[in-house]
């Protein structure tokens, strides 16, 4: 599915001011696939394949939050016998903001 912009220059925008939330100067080194994985969740979550101009800055938002942490939560504690893993608390939570943002932008699907 292409996703389409209504303007031009949305990409750039996007990223620019994703840096600015995140506090970085450049992007990190896997900018392009946070990029991708952002943008195609969004769509994907609100059933568009386009971007309104008035998307932008949720979608800023949302790759400022993967530029800080990626698409993995944190570990916060190992066990090396009988290997537990014990992720931070939050990657659920991401995702109840990452739709609280999306909301005024999802439209209705048909199956």
């Amino acid at each position: 599915m292409a996703i389409q912009y209504e303007c031009p220059d949305a990409p750039a925008r996007i990223e620019a001011l994703a840096l600015a939330v995140a506090g970085l100067e450049a992007p990190p080194e896997a900018a392009g696939a946070l990029y991708t994985a952002a943008v195609g969740a969004a769509a994907g979550l609100c059933g568009r394949n386009d971007i309104p101009r008035a998307m932008e800055p949720a979608l800023a938002l949302i790759l400022a939050d993967l530029y800080r942490e990626g698409l993995h939560r944190p570990v916060s504690a190992v066990k090396r016998g009988d290997t537990t893993i014990t992720y931070a608390a939050g990657g659920e939570g991401r995702m109840a903001d990452t739709r609280a943002l999306l909301k005024p932008f999802v439209r209705l699907q048909t199956v």
